[in-house]
């Protein structure tokens, strides 16, 4: 169950609650005790996640092209 949040109380701070839906939380606002709206993490676009998942894979793997395609031919000829 995500944490319930009462509007009136003086420590809330929207900066925070939104650093806490960016890392996954869903946060709910009460007013008076009773739920009024929630706070959810927006899911990145397909090109985002597509782009994260190559600049990640480019951090691993160090080769060119040109080095993969020589390695897969040595010894063909």
């Amino acid at each position: 169950m995500p944490p319930i949040i009462d509007v009136a109380d003086p420590a809330v701070c929207l900066s925070t609650l939104v650093e806490q839906a960016r890392r996954g939380e869903d946060i709910v606002i009460s007013c008076n005790g009773v739920p009024s709206a929630r706070i959810v993490p927006v899911r990145p676009s397909l090109n985002h996640t597509i782009q994260m998942i190559l600049e990640e894979r480019a951090k691993r793997c160090a080769s060119t092209v040109a080095e993969n395609r020589a390695a897969r031919d040595t010894g063909r000829r």
